[in-house]
């Protein structure tokens, strides 16, 4: 192995390019003063007093006094090895604490019935997610969702607008034609795919940011709505995974 390819593992290894350069040396000169280190790697004399002292500190090098004359050596490399060891174990021992530290993710979930119920839920949603960000919605209601938005429709649409939120809607080939319809092409900001299935599910789910709404086309209509960053982001992924097979 060269000495550049030694210099490349020894800094991958946590060593710094001085300490390499130094670490190196010594290895190769044996037991010496600073005198030679410093002629032999061109570093400046301030550079290879403190780079010695951490390599002394990390018990890589040993020092000495001669008549007066501190000496350097570099200890059995295999220090190196047994620093790893150490640390590992530390790791080791340290995550199980560290993790007791970590709080869980608090979830919070509301329910909400009947049309006004369903109406306040996505007037929240649409105030509360960030402009440009996107509505992800899976098992689109169609014409179930507009009965039970009812006037409500405008108004999310017109902030929906006013922010730039495009709305992703993934639904069923069977129901094709409940979104081909003028009321859903005159609406802005719509992208529509269909997943080749003939079936129809109740339910559907929308994703807003960190919020999750599960929506139950009952009588009256349910929602679910779920706060979570983490389950918000399993859902989209399964979003995104329907969206790449489902079709115009």
């Amino acid at each position: 192995m060269s000495t550049k390819d030694l210099e490349n593992q020894l800094q991958k290894l946590g060593f710094s390019d001085h300490e390499t350069k130094i670490y190196l040396t010594l290895l190769d000169m044996g037991l010496t003063s600073t005198g030679p280190i410093i002629k032999k790697t061109g570093l400046h004399r301030n550079i290879v007093y403190d780079t010695l002292n951490k390599l002394v500190n990390r018990k890589l090098v040993s020092q000495s006094d001669q008549r007066g004359v501190k000496h350097f050596k570099a200890l059995n490399p295999e220090k190196i090895l047994q620093a790893k060891e150490e640390q590992f174990n530390i790791a080791k021992a340290l995550i199980p604490q560290l993790a007791k530290l970590k709080k869980s993710e608090k979830v919070e979930v509301v329910i909400y019935e009947g049309d006004e119920g369903f109406q306040t839920a996505h007037k929240n949603a649409i105030n509360y997610i960030k402009p440009d960000q996107t509505i992800y919605v899976m098992g689109a209601g169609g014409q179930k969702f507009y009965n039970a938005m009812g006037d409500t429709i405008e108004y999310f649409d017109k902030v929906r607008n006013k922010k730039q939120n495009i709305l992703k809607l993934l639904s069923y080939e069977i129901r094709k034609d409940e979104f081909t319809d003028k009321k859903t092409l005159t609406r802005p900001l719509i992208e529509t795919k269909y997943l080749p299935v003939n079936f129809s599910n109740p339910a559907g789910t929308s994703i807003y940011n960190d919020k999750v709404f599960i929506l139950i086309y009952s009588n009256p209509p349910i929602i679910i709505e779920i706060i979570s960053r983490e389950v918000a982001e399993s859902y989209k992924n399964y979003f995104n995974l329907l969206w790449k097979i489902a079709k115009k």
